[in-house]
């Protein structure tokens, strides 16, 4: 018991941390309340209030671009996935300026639930391509390198965002990319000058 007072400052620093903490993040939305794809399952996990989460088939959902005007006048457009035989809807959480940009969203959202695919190749899921069976596949076939993303330097990462972003615009949406090649569209790879990249990397 003598001890007990000495213990007493250690119990109230975690405490009072626990207390701040609760603070700070007591409007963070709770992951509970997410909806969740599941690549390898092909299932799409719903949240439901008081209700276990609702479990669907991806495969079983049609995307809609919607346009969207905001409180003061501003204008977008939403991806909304609409369950084929339900009145279900799943709505993006991101609001874009351009079509293409859902049009693009939804075209990572199908690859990446496509398991006959690798996952689509972005900054973001690199650290998770090596634990996915056919993206690890497909980067050794390639020779990817494992963190082609985090290697990158600055000045090539702005260009090829830059080029892919044109590309994207650019494209014939509702042509397959043999078709768009065909009529002339070029990927962003193409759109890069490599040159003008190397003396700018070199000059950095």
């Amino acid at each position: 018991m003598k001890a007990l007072p000495h213990m007493m400052p250690i119990f109230l620093f975690f405490f009072l941390s626990w207390v701040i903490l609760m603070l700070l993040t007591r409007g963070e939305p709770k992951l509970k309340k997410d909806t969740r794809f599941y690549r390898r399952s092909g299932m799409v996990s719903i949240y439901q209030k008081d209700e276990d989460r609702l479990e669907v088939p991806f495969d079983e959902f049609d995307p809609h671009l919607t346009p969207r005007t905001g409180p003061t006048g501003s204008t977008g457009f939403l991806l909304q996935l609409v369950h084929r035989y339900s009145d279900l809807l799943i709505q993006h959480i991101n609001v874009y300026n351009e079509e293409f940009e859902v049009y693009l969203e939804w075209e990572r959202l199908h690859q990446f639930m496509d398991i006959s695919q690798p996952i689509p190749d972005r900054v973001i899921t690199e650290p998770a391509r090596q634990f996915d069976p056919v993206t690890a596949e497909y980067d050794e076939k390639h020779d990817r390198p494992k963190h082609f993303w985090r290697d990158m330097s600055d000045e090539e990462f702005e260009i090829r965002r830059e080029a892919a972003r044109k590309a994207a615009k650019d494209f014939p949406w509702g042509k397959t990319r043999k078709q768009a090649l065909a009529s002339g569209w070029k990927p962003s790879e193409h759109r890069i000058d490599w040159q003008v990249l190397k003396e700018k990397q070199q000059t950095a």
